[in-house]
């Protein structure tokens, strides 16, 4: 039991020990790399870079004469570079997003040295670019103050690169671009394609895949700075679709004892439905409910009682989401009709060959009475007449009541007379 109790701890505090790095933010983004500006010796030299992030710090690095040294841990015993730094260099903070490392009276002797930094928030570390130190008979180099440092693009899709820098003798200055599959400064090529001559470019996006530009900048003095490779990553090009659409606004009516059938729809015809539970509102689409609904967007149940059913739905589809709220009202089985038939119910409608039974004066007698009989052929006119219509027949003449008893009178009489007879013979 004791080894159970000690492997949970174990496995507990390991758990504890791992939330930090899985709440940890995304790493820092250099948004703009350190410059290769060409110094004139003596001069100050200054390699700037800038990121997004929190709590973030930079650590610098110098590789010179084949071997690399941490910058930032001057101070102790004197690494070989710093006897040419100058009067006085190091790593400042400029704000909590923008680091530099300055060399005040640069010497020529650190020409071709190279310099970064790595970027730290605590739980990420992101390298710079390498910038190239150059130190010779220079004047006053053009300052770049601003360059992307990456971009991503869509194939096809239109990529602009613009560098923003300045003389700082007031001079003029010209561009050049340069390209490199590499991102190395050895490797690169200036392109040649007769715009590239400005501070800005438009990238080829043509295909699939990831470039480096770099422009050069030279003042009408002769003196140069080149930027930092800009990293341009092309991608395929994504589709867009558009969100779905429940186009059904209401519902019609259902009825009790009733098998309901109604297609909702949708401007995506491939979006999955399902029940949408809104907190507080009424979510009659439920389990248990005699009313459910199908991927397809399909409402099916026999209701067993009238009232109103309320609920939510949501169509997903590739492009989003959409929601809608429905009221269905049941009707009791013979009350007034439904506000329409729901798709797929059976309904009944008078067929064509179906006889529509007409009151004609051909197939009907009349049954006021008259005065004087009527005859006819085939047919007895309700018109009152004092003639016969057709003379073809003979009238018909009625019995008078008076005749009917002397008739019932003799008969009787006669019966009376042969009792008598027979009586007195026997």
């Amino acid at each position: 039991m004791k080894k159970v109790i000690s492997l949970l701890l174990i496995v507990l505090l390991c758990g504890m020990l791992t939330v930090p790095a899985l709440a940890a933010p995304e790493g820092p983004v250099i948004t703009m790399q350190p410059q290769s500006h060409y110094y004139s010796e003596y001069s100050v030299a200054i390699y700037t870079v800038k990121a997004t992030g929190t709590n973030l710090s930079a650590y610098w690095y110098i590789a010179w004469e084949g071997k690399t040294y941490n910058a930032s841990q001057i101070g102790g015993a004197m690494q070989p570079w710093e006897a040419y730094a100058g009067e006085s260099y190091g790593a400042k903070k400029l704000d909590n997003n923008t680091f530099c490392f300055i060399f005040e009276g640069i010497e020529e002797e650190l020409s071709g040295a190279e310099i970064w930094c790595e970027i730290e928030d605590g739980h990420y570390s992101v390298p710079s670019q390498v910038a190239h130190i150059v130190v010779g008979n220079y004047g006053s180099p053009p300052e770049i103050l601003d360059i992307p440092a990456s971009i991503t693009v869509q194939q096809g899709e239109e990529a602009e690169i613009r560098c923003i820098a300045k003389s700082t003798d007031s001079s003029q200055l010209n561009f050049l671009w340069y390209e490199t599959g590499t991102g190395k400064f050895e490797d690169l090529q200036a392109i040649n394609r007769g715009a590239e001559t400005g501070d800005y470019m438009f990238c080829d996006t043509s295909t699939i895949g990831t470039r480096y530009y770099v422009c050069g900048i030279t003042t009408s003095g002769g003196d140069m700075a080149y930027s930092s490779a800009v990293e341009v990553n092309v991608v395929e090009k994504s589709v867009t679709v558009a969100e779905p659409e429940i186009q059904t606004k209401t519902l019609p009516d259902a009825v009790v004892g009733t098998q309901y059938s109604f297609q909702l729809k949708c401007s995506d015809p491939d979006a999955k439905f399902s029940p949408y539970y809104n907190p507080g509102a009424n979510n009659d689409l439920k389990d248990g409910s005699w009313l459910s609904l199908g991927t397809d967007g399909r409402l099916t149940g026999m209701p067993n009682k009238a009232g109103t059913y309320s609920f939510s739905v949501c169509a997903a589809g590739a492009g989003g989401e959409d929601y809608a709220t429905y009221t269905l009202t049941v009707v009791e089985a013979g009350s007034q009709e439904a506000t329409e038939p729901a798709v797929g119910a059976q309904t009944t409608e008078p067929t064509a060959d179906t006889q529509t039974t007409e009151t004609t004066t051909e197939s009907k007698i009349d049954t006021t009475p008259t005065t004087e009989p009527t005859t006819t052929e085939s047919k007895i006119d309700t018109t009152p007449t004092t003639e016969p219509t057709t003379p073809a027949q003979s009238p018909t003449t009625e019995i008078s009541w008076w005749v009917l008893v002397l008739v019932g009178l003799g008969a009787a009489g006669i019966g009376v007379g042969v009792a008598v007879i027979l009586i007195k013979k026997k």
